[in-house]
């Protein structure tokens, strides 16, 4: 379906898919607008979706309007404003960014308004019994602009989720040895783990890490942490995913070494194209509740695939002995203009919940940490539920801390 245009006293309104030169033009006004106010408004997901053509999402996008006495056939104006709503989910969300400059002259809530009819359709007004869906706002990082937005048109926050940061030198004092060498080149490979590969930091390895026994290399880390093989390894993790598409994590503090049934485990990284059916599968298992991460499909993890920051070398994934996706920690280091290149994040780690209570994810998560430590990363990042109370505590314990937190908004009741 073509966009179509309406000229209003904000600016001019475009509703329906972007052109690629206006996707490229809202890449550059959401980046405008984070060196502006430290934090981008627009997350991961609805800038993966700016080309996207799916019925159950709605794109708006406001130019300034043409000058007086303008031409005919003029370059359009600059473009000011731009929302995404999401009605795919049971409560529809939208996203939105306005240019600083533009701000305070009504385009917000221009976007806001056209948001809030959208997030009805299909429309059920007339049906009775039916409770129409309501809307919800996120607002990255909950700056005070965002705040007074938010309070202007009666909107209330809704939901919480936390950036925690963590410092990785932690992993240079306690490595999962085995990642470790194959990462770094360490010279003095653990004798616990036989057939280990010394590869230059500098001089990366092109394959995927080798499936290994995650009993060796349970062994092998709490060697390291202890001075002595000794029973154990680190405790459980349920589901988490990252901030790219607002989700969450559980995970059990590795203070004392619980132990870690790690029988019939393996070890390795994700294969692009072999296993990518495997993990949706999985993923939709671990996150069956969770609004964002659950609804993940092959063409969300394509894309995801063909992102620069995209390296299967630190995907990592336990399989089963019968070879089944067990448990997985997606690491991310993101790239491009404006991003801290020394900060690594824990996109994603899910468990499946037949294995949970097995030690398996605390163990995907120093894994995890251990290969971010080996890129020269100084810190990690994740985010979860600021109402998963297990989730944070556990987390913190384990040296994570509070950083910034995004909020979603809903109209007041």
């Amino acid at each position: 379906m073509p966009a179509r245009e309406s000229v209003s006293a904000p600016g001019r309104l475009q509703i329906g898919p972007l052109s690629a030169a206006d996707a490229a033009a809202v890449l550059e006004l959401n980046l405008e607008s984070a060196r502006h106010d430290e934090v981008a408004p627009l997350s991961e997901t609805p800038l993966l979706r700016l080309r996207s053509g799916n019925p159950a999402l709605t794109h708006l996008l406001i130019r300034e309007n043409q000058p007086a006495g303008a031409a005919p056939g003029a370059a359009p104006g600059a473009v000011v404003g731009y929302a995404q709503i999401d009605r795919a989910a049971a409560q529809p969300s939208a996203e939105l960014v306005v240019h600083p400059a533009m701000r305070r002259r009504g385009i917000g809530t221009q976007l806001l308004r056209i948001a809030e009819q959208d997030a009805r359709i299909p429309s059920v007004a007339g049906t009775a019994g039916i409770v129409l869906p309501q809307l919800r706002v996120w607002a990255h990082g909950d700056i005070p602009a965002a705040k007074g937005f938010a309070a202007k048109h009666n909107y209330e926050p809704t939901r919480e989720l936390l950036q925690l940061f963590r410092p990785l030198k932690h992993a240079a004092q306690w490595p999962n040895p085995w990642v470790s060498t194959w990462r770094t080149g360490d010279t003095k490979p653990s004798s616990a783990i036989p057939g280990t590969s010394v590869i230059s930091a500098n001089n990366p390895p092109t394959q995927p890490m080798p499936m290994q026994s995650i009993v060796s290399l349970a062994l092998a880390q709490a060697a390291a942490q202890a001075g002595e093989l000794a029973k154990g390894g680190l405790a459980e993790s349920a589901g988490e995913s990252a901030k790219g598409d607002h989700n969450n994590s559980e995970t059990t503090a590795p203070g004392k070494p619980e132990t870690v049934e790690t029988s019939g485990f393996q070890l390795r990284t994700f294969r692009p194209g072999i296993d990518d059916e495997a993990w949706i599968a999985l993923n939709s298992v671990v996150f069956a509740d969770h609004p964002e991460q659950g609804r993940l499909t092959l063409s969300d993890l394509q894309d995801r695939m063909e992102q620069p920051w995209f390296d299967p070398r630190g995907f990592f994934v336990l399989a089963a002995a019968d070879g089944t996706l067990s448990a997985y920690c997606w690491t991310k280091v993101p790239k491009g203009v404006g991003v801290d290149h020394t900060i690594g994040e824990i996109y994603a780690i899910g468990v499946d919940p037949r294995y949970r209570g097995k030690g398996l994810g605390s163990f995907l998560l120093e894994a995890a940490m251990s290969h971010l430590t080996a890129l020269d990363l100084t810190s990690v990042r994740l985010y979860t539920e600021a109402d998963n109370e297990i989730a944070l505590r556990n987390y913190l314990r384990v040296g994570f801390e509070r950083g910034s937190v995004d909020v979603q908004y809903a109209k007041r009741k």
